[in-house]
């Protein structure tokens, strides 16, 4: 068995789901917990997901976000709870259901019955639960599926009650009539939060209407963005600090704001008298809209400062029930609070009765204009608040509602906020935190039905009780039960006592909102406090959360609204935020634009691992995804695949060298510098990772690790250091190489692991043959490992080298081109002097030179860097720019100069120096490092250029037909001179880098073609003769039909008779070039034998058959025919058949092929016959007028016959051929000269002799078997297999198909 298995070749998929089944088989998740059973908690809360849609793409965002982190901690030694959580409440899962049933409102739900309606809810709510856990797994998320918290439980509803009687006896419930958003779709009112995730631009006609004084010609213009509330208007409203004006424009009189005229005037207009608003109060005007009537005062100017002048005409009009600030204006003047709009969004009085509001608009702007009452309509587009669900436009109504009086805890809330850690910081202090310094009560009552029972039972008496718990519930009822499903009807039909007045109490019907239910998931998920206290206590607060940023207003708020009310402090300590998801143009995905990512089908061809990298890969978390198929693929190749090949490379060759790193030690101090550097650059990545995955940023993770593979360990360390792998002896230096790696590698994984957890797991596994990664603790960096100056040492040589190879590409010079010298800064020569080796070797250059000065073989142009030095200089910038033009590039760095009384200090961020290399020459340079190249190239160099190419063909050769790296190459070549004496001269080169055997004489340059080339043109010609036989029979049946001739009767059947025998064999064809095999020692050329035998003797069959029924004939007087028309078609169809003769014969002059000649042979056959039977009948038709004309009739089945004699041999010939191939035989005895000669001639160029020489023919292919001995005994194996070769090479040149082995004797 291998030490280390490659990793398996095989797709994605497959390779993913062999893993999951592995960690399905030990209970991966069980393992985890059981090896930190006894640590410390990091305690982690899953927000609950709605199952009843399908999965996105954003779900496996946010399930892969929180997955690593808790994989992540879990490796550092912590024990993480880990499960799902359903929230199953609410309209999503209300409207779902009314859609299935055909609903289209409350008044369908009653009349169903809320108990069957809420049966439907329960079951439709998980209905994509599967998809959700098929997601999980196949992503690799570890966690509990199998015990999740599910809202609708009774356990869960129970706690909310309990929170929500602590919420009552605190006096933090209250029953208000406020201005409440509410959808007229969904029937419900909306809490503020749930009204900031619903806004939309949309496009609306605002209009500014004159409201005439009374008793005065004047009017107040005043602007609104709602026509349809005109009707209820009841006063205006100005700011009492503004100034107003009464102006005369287009022969009326106008009062509006001093600092709007303008813009609603224009400059046409006359100021008659200024004030301020306040001297407007109690100031009357006319009713707008005389179609409602009030039962209070009204239609006056009222004053209040939330009137801006940023839009309109500084007046608003006011209509309390539709709006915040009106109804605030009401209540402070006692207005009346009118309300024409039912709950269904429709007017219930006026002449737009029964109209939807919002399409109304329209019709009262048209009133408004007919009836000389409209100033001025104007469109815009404005941000409106929809309804999060339904996305219906909302309606703000004064409606009666419960609400939590969260505003007395937020000082509080605020305090425990400033100590939660967000990621990214400025959402938790700017957005949530401005959201915080805004908050408003919670309405917390909704009139729907499947939800959690708001828990108030109320007496018609005025007293309320709000119940805790199925106990006190069983206690106070007046109804006997032992259980009790809580939701609605079933609670509803339970009754208490009042204690006040010993009336009947009865439960309020509303639910709660569904984002309670989220907000209580800490204590719901335990039942807490009626059980499981211990283990509350122990899971809270959460260490750490994560969810989308539209949760700042959603989950992350209610959650920390009930706990800090609930335990007096956050829930939370750290939470990391992940913004939208976009598609690769950067346009928010949604079905309607028809660019939704689907995650499944995303795995399934990209594999998990890929996906989840790439994730945090393309931008951190916290900014906009813009999720790109490109993207995967770039990850993929870059990190990926560069870590499988690294890793099979290390164990290709630890298994070819029968070593394993885990049975040896090797001392840090006797490792090279490349070890090393390679150790403290990945304790480094270690120190860096851990840091990054602590500061919950996975881009720099995942940017980290990809460029440490690509560059540090495959593209660096592993590169440099192939020959130590290649290395014959196993010493301490080749044990340090496998070491090395192998530490490496084994940290990548764990490195890796909460990341990408199938790769990690199967390299891991690989290496150490152990469970899994996933148990295994987190890698601690070893700061002692840790080295500034071999790093900087080597760093310093890279990056030389990148400018070296940058220059080459300037200079178009390949990187397998060795040139003379490079030329380095001296100042450089102590710190890598001795790694000279090294530049020479990556950059192919014989010598590498330290200068002082490089001004002989390049100018510099210095220059200020004006966007640094513009500032710091000033109006000395220009001085500045004279002195750099005079000064050496070796001067400027850290130089004090003085310009105009002023000192200052030259820095390299201060100048730009731009390089221009000298003829012969080429540079690079980089933040003040350079390197120059010579560019002369001599004959030497040249051939060695070409020698290395050769190399590097014959690598990729290997690589690409999978050849074993002890596989030795045997290498044949045709080429022109130059390239011949460069093989010459570097022929031992050649052999010695990649195990390659030059071959002692140059390969015939006649080309030979590849089985699957050869393949390829018989088909075609079958085809061509196919396709040229059909046209000629149908030609030919034709005539033969026309003129009743015997002979062309004879020719067509025999033609069609070889035209059906074609057909299967082109499907036969491919078999003759399939390999030999144990199975088939001869292959399948006997197939070709047999069917032609097949085919010749239907033939002969039938040819026998034709010239005895023309004979017959020719006995019974012959017959007449038209032979005029028979010599011309027959003349025609000889002409068509020498093209198709000399096309085929081009070809079988070119490839030897059974198949080709036969039907080489039919084509013959057919330009003699048609010329004969053209020349038969022509001479027919010249004795139709003389005296031999009784001789006409019987030229028609003489011909006949004559053409049967003539088709008759080639069949006979072809069966005795076929026969004979199918029983095997010798072949010629000129084929057999030929084979002895070519074997003689190679093997006396060897100590051996050949004893006996057995060759077999079968069809078209050949067996060659060479029996060699010496007077030693003693036969060497490779020299056997290099015999071999050269042999077959040759034989290849002569026959088509050859088979041969050379046999010690």
């Amino acid at each position: 068995m291998k030490k280390f298995e490659e990793l398996k070749k095989q797709d994605i998929k497959d390779e993913e789901k062999e893993i999951l089944e592995y960690w399905q088989k030990i209970g991966i998740l069980d393992e985890c917990m059981k090896e930190r059973k006894d640590s410390k908690n990091f305690v982690f809360y899953d927000g609950p997901a709605t199952a009843n849609g399908f999965p996105g793409l954003h779900h496996m965002i946010g399930k892969f976000i929180k997955d690593t982190f808790c994989k992540y901690k879990n490796m550092q030694g912590y024990r993480v709870v880990r499960k799902v959580g359903w929230d199953t409440h609410g309209l999503p899962v209300e409207l779902q259901v009314e859609k299935e049933l055909g609903f289209s409102g409350k008044k369908d739900i009653e009349k169903y019955g809320i108990k069957e309606f809420n049966e439907k809810c329960r079951e439709a709510v998980r209905a994509n639960e599967k998809a959700f856990t098929d997601l999980t797994n196949k992503m690799g998320q570890f966690i509990d599926t199998e015990h999740p918290y599910v809202t609708y439980n009774n356990d869960y509803i129970e706690t909310e009650w309990w929170i929500l009687k602590k919420f009552f006896d605190e006096g933090l419930f209250y029953e208000g009539h406020k201005i409440l958003p509410y959808c007229t779709r969904c029937g419900t009112g909306l809490a503020s939060h749930e009204v900031a995730q619903g806004y939309k631009d949309i496009s609306v006609d605002t209009v500014i209407v004159p409201f005439k004084k009374k008793d005065e010609d004047a009017y107040f213009l005043v602007w609104t963005t709602t026509p349809w509330t005109l009707i209820n208007n009841v006063a205006l409203c100005v700011n009492p600090n503004e100034t107003y004006i009464k102006v005369v424009s287009m022969g009326y009189k106008f009062i509006l704001a001093k600092t709007l005229a303008n813009t609603v005037l224009g400059d046409e207009y006359e100021v008659l008298e200024e004030y301020k608003g306040k001297d407007l109060e109690y100031t009357e005007y006319e009713q707008l809209l005389p179609f409602v009537k009030t039962d209070k005062k009204a239609f006056f100017v009222t004053c209040d400062d939330y009137v801006t002048m940023s839009d309109g005409t500084g007046i608003v009009h006011i209509a309390p029930a539709f709006g915040q600030d009106d109804y605030n204006v009401g209540k402070k003047y006692n207005l009346p609070v009118m309300c024409s709009v039912g709950e269904d969004g429709k007017y219930i009085e006026g002449p737009w009765k029964d109209m939807r509001v919002f399409d109304a608009d329209i019709e009262v702007i048209k009133y408004l204009k007919t009836n000389d009452k409209l100033f001025k309509k104007i469109k815009m587009t404005h941000n409106y608040p929809h309804c999060w669900r339904c996305s219906t436009p909302l309606l703000y109504y004064a409606k009666p509602s419960y609400y939590l009086k969260v505003t007395a805890l937020k000082d509080k809330i605020i305090e425990e906020n400033n100590k939660i850690n967000w990621y990214p910081k400025f959402v938790g202090e700017k957005r949530f935190g401005n959201w915080l310094e805004n908050m408003n009560d919670w309405a917390i009552s909704r009139t729907r039905y499947w939800g959690t029972p708001l828990p108030l039972w109320k007496c018609s008496c005025g007293h309320t009780h709000m119940i805790g718990s199925r106990q006190e519930l069983k206690d106070l009822a007046l109804e006997k039960f032992d259980t009790i499903e809580l939701h609605r009807p079933f609670v509803d039909e339970i009754h208490i006592k009042c204690p006040k007045c010993g009336n009947i109490m009865t439960r309020t019907p509303e639910v709660i909102d569904c984002w309670f239910d989220s907000g209580s998931m800490p204590f719901a998920q335990y039942h807490y406090p009626f059980e499981n206290l211990e283990l509350f206590k122990e899971q809270f607060p959460a260490d750490f959360i994560a969810e989308g940023i539209d949760q700042t207003r959603g989950w992350f708020y209610v959650l920390l609204v009930i706990s800090t009310f609930v335990m007096g402090k956050a829930p939370y300590k750290n939470v990391l935020v992940n913004e939208l998801l976009l598609d690769s143009n950067g346009v928010k995905m949604s079905k309607s634009k028809g660019n939704i990512v689907e995650p499944f089908t995303t795995i399934e061809k990209y594999g998990a691992d890929a996906v989840r990298f790439y994730i945090p890969y393309a931008s951190p978390t916290w900014t906009p995804l813009k999720f790109d198929y490109k993207g995967i693929v770039e990850v993929i190749s870059k990190f990926f695949n560069t870590l499988k090949n690294t890793y099979n490379f290390f164990a290709i060759y630890a298994e070819a060298d029968k070593i394993d790193p885990r049975d040896f030690e090797v001392d840090y101090e006797e490792r090279l510098e490349i070890d090393k550097w390679l150790l403290s650059k990945y304790e480094r990545l270690v120190k860096y990772v851990t840091e990054s995955y602590d500061a919950y940023d996975l881009n720099k993770v995942t940017r980290a690790l990809t460029d440490f593979v690509s560059e540090d360990l495959s593209n660096w360390y592993i590169r440099r250091n192939r020959r130590r792998f290649w290395s014959s002896t196993f010493d301490n230096d080749k044990k340090a190489v496998y070491k090395t790696t192998y530490e490496v590698l084994l940290g990548l994984t764990k490195l890796l692991a909460p990341i990408s957890p199938f790769t990690s797991e199967e390299i891991y596994r690989n290496l150490t043959g152990k469970e899994s990664v996933h148990l295994e603790d987190f890698p601690k960096y070893d700061s002692k490992l840790i080295n500034d100056h071999i790093e900087e040492r080597m760093d310093l040589v890279r990056t030389l080298v990148g400018l070296g190879r940058e220059a080459r590409e300037n200079a178009k010079i390949k990187v397998r081109q060795p040139i003379s010298e490079v030329l380095i800064d001296a100042s450089y020569q102590n710190l890598i002097g001795d790694m000279i080796g090294l530049i020479e070797e990556e950059l192919n250059v014989k010598n590498v030179k330290f200068i002082d000065d490089a001004s002989d073989y390049m100018n510099y142009i210095i220059k200020p860097n004006f966007k640094v030095a513009g500032p710091i200089f000033g109006s000395n910038i220009k001085d500045f720019t004279n002195l750099l033009a005079q000064c050496n590039i070796n001067d400027i760095n850290n130089k004090k100069i003085e310009l105009n009384g002023k000192e200052y200090t030259i820095t390299k961020d201060l100048v730009e120096v731009k390089v221009i290399s000298k003829e012969g020459f080429d540079v690079a340079s980089e933040e003040n490092k350079y390197i120059i190249l010579n560019t002369t190239l001599t004959k030497d160099l040249i051939n060695e250029g070409y020698a290395r190419e050769i190399v590097s063909k014959v690598q990729q050769i290997r690589k690409n037909q999978n050849l074993d790296i002890v596989e030795r190459i045997y290498l044949y070549y045709s080429t022109d001179e130059e390239i011949k004496d460069a093989i010459n001269e570097y022929k031992e080169y050649i052999m010695n880098e990649r195990d390659v055997e030059i071959s002692k004489r140059e390969t015939k340059k006649k080309e030979r073609r590849s089985r699957k080339d050869k393949l390829a043109i018989e088909k075609r010609i079958l085809r061509l003769s196919f396709l040229g036989s059909v046209l000629f029979i149908l030609a030919e049946g034709v005539m033969a039909w026309y003129t009743h001739s015997h002979s062309l009767w004879t020719d067509c059947l025999f033609d069609s008779a070889d035209l059906v025998m074609i057909g299967p064999f082109m499907v036969l064809v491919p078999l003759l070039y399939k390999p030999v095999t144990e199975k088939h020692p001869y292959g399948y050329a006997q197939v070709e034998s047999l069917f032609l035998l097949v085919k010749y003797s239907v033939l002969l069959a039938l040819t026998c058959n034709l010239m005895v029924e023309n004979i017959k004939l020719l006995f019974h007087g012959g017959h007449d025919v038209d032979a005029g028309s028979i010599a011309v078609f027959e003349f025609l169809v000889c002409v068509c058949c020498a093209v198709m003769y000399a096309i085929l014969g081009h070809y079988s002059k070119k490839y030897e092929s059974t198949t080709i000649k036969a039907e080489l042979y039919m084509w013959k056959l057919d330009v003699i016959s048609s010329m004969g039977v053209a020349v038969a009948f022509a001479v027919q038709t010249a004795l139709l007028h003389t005296n031999l004309r009784f001789i006409t009739p019987y030229i028609d089945p003489a011909v006949a016959v004559v053409m049967a004699l003539l088709l008759i041999k080639e069949p006979v010939c072809e069966i005795f051929q076929s026969i004979k191939n199918l029983i095997l035989f010798a072949p010629e005895e000129e084929t057999l000269s030929q084979i002895r000669a070519i074997v003689d001639q190679h093997m006396k160029d060897y100590p051996y002799e050949v004893t006996f020489l057995d060759v077999i023919q079968t069809g078209r292919k050949l067996w060659v078997e060479v029996y060699i001995g010496n007077q030693t005994d003693v036969i060497h194996i490779s020299i056997i297999h290099k015999v071999r070769d050269e042999i077959k090479q040759e034989l290849r040149d002569k026959y088509d198909q050859v088979y041969i082995e050379v046999i010690p004797d």
